[in-house]
């Protein structure tokens, strides 16, 4: 399992990534607008989210940061930050979630996703925001 600091903007991620590139002498690894993604709910298809970025990663020194642009009005400064855990085992991934969301809250159930992962979302019970992830062969 691997641990990732996730951070989400309202509109200036890609302003955000390249300042974080810039600091950290970072390689962009990956980077998705929304308007590049299939099978988004309608909620977060438009024209005014289509250049806004869905997902990146930022690497630098064995390190991953993650960054996105957050379009469904839940975006509050300071409640910006998320940890992601990257898992190599899905029993493991399970096992973990249901810990997390135990007096908790499921945002987004474990599900297979069209990056093809496993992916699924909790708020903990100390209002911490997870997002947990696993490859899947």
């Amino acid at each position: 399992m691997k641990l990732i600091a996730y951070l989400n903007f309202e509109g200036c991620a890609n302003e955000a990534i390249n300042f974080y590139k810039d600091i950290f002498d970072a390689q962009i690894t990956y980077m998705m607008k929304y308007g590049d993604a299939p099978d988004l709910p309608d909620f977060l298809k438009g024209a005014e989210h289509s250049d806004k970025i869905l997902h990146s990663c930022l690497k630098f020194d064995g390190n991953e940061l993650f960054i996105s642009d957050s379009v469904d009005g839940s975006y509050k400064r300071g409640n910006n930050i998320s940890l992601t855990l990257n898992f190599d085992d899905i029993s493991d991934q399970k096992i973990i979630f249901d810990q997390l969301a135990k007096n908790g809250e499921i945002i987004m159930p474990l599900d297979n996703m069209f990056w093809g992962s496993k992916f699924g979302s909790v708020i903990d019970q100390y209002g911490i925001y997870w997002s947990l992830d696993c490859e899947l062969q």
